[in-house]
């Protein structure tokens, strides 16, 4: 026969295996989590200093003019090759050696 009391107790059993069953199933979750978490920060990491460089390296690149200055001044090229370059880079890039060009416009 079973009395209010015993019915309590086998209630609480059963709500108590259903909570530690719901329990560990959050604690699994939140440690798969984790682990994801803690593998992905270096691919991130190194995302985010992949793109300094890249930015750092774009502000240190010469324009088409400065990199034709350079070679004048260094020798390379002639008084008239240094006009005429500077004014294919001007108004016909296509026409201008393909060692000046730059990104940058």
């Amino acid at each position: 026969m079973d009395t209010p009391v015993n019915e309590n107790v086998q209630n609480y059993s059963i709500n108590n295996k259903k909570k530690k069953k719901s329990g560990c199933l959050i604690a699994f979750i939140i440690f798969v989590l984790l682990i994801v978490i803690a593998v992905s920060i270096p691919f991130v990491i190194n995302k985010i200093k992949a793109n300094k460089q890249a930015k750092r390296e774009a502000l240190m690149e010469l324009t088409s003019a400065e990199k034709i200055y350079e070679d004048f001044e260094k020798g390379n090229i002639t008084a008239d090759e240094y006009i005429m370059q500077l004014a294919y880079d001007e108004y016909d890039k296509s026409k201008m050696n393909s060692k000046y060009a730059s990104k940058i416009i």
